[in-house]
């Protein structure tokens, strides 16, 4: 029980930040027989993440020794969706009308990036080009259309 109440907090919290996202709960008779539940949502998510200690340059017509050196370039992109989540405490069973649509689109792009350096010239005499790890993740969760109904009492 209190997983769904965190469940339906984060539920509500979403569409409530969200613009485009729409739900409807239509409860007529208020009775412990019967129940009617419409949802309609349209989600949609668009990350842009990018971590760069790359395109760095050294260079001139004579160069003689330079050092170009960066540290560790990481990006973490992470979406979580929980959409049209309901919970009934009624015995209707019989008179139960839930009705659930819902779309959901995803599009993440995650970026590390510590390469694309120079060290370059006419004349070169040394150098050193030293660079950290580059590393990215994105995790994407999508909930949707979650309906629990339990006995009444």
């Amino acid at each position: 029980m209190k997983k769904f109440a965190a469940l339906a907090g984060s539920a509500a919290l979403l569409l409530s930040m969200a613009g485009s996202a729409f739900a409807s709960f239509s409860f007529p008779f208020f009775s412990q027989d019967e129940a009617t539940v419409k949802n309609y949502a349209r989600v949609s998510n668009r990350v842009y993440t990018k971590a760069n200690t790359g395109y760095n340059e050294l260079g001139g017509k004579f160069v003689w020794g330079g050092e170009i050196l960066t540290g560790a370039a990481g990006a973490l992109s992470g979406v979580s969706n929980v959409v049209n989540a309901n919970e009934l405490g009624c015995g209707c069973y019989d008179d139960l009308y839930i009705k659930n649509k819902a779309s959901v689109w995803n599009s993440v792009t995650t970026k590390a990036n510590t390469g694309h350096n120079d060290l370059g010239g006419m004349f070169v005499g040394g150098g050193l080009i030293d660079t950290g790890d580059a590393g990215a993740t994105s995790a994407i969760e999508n909930i949707v259309n979650t309906n629990l109904v339990g006995g009444g009492e």
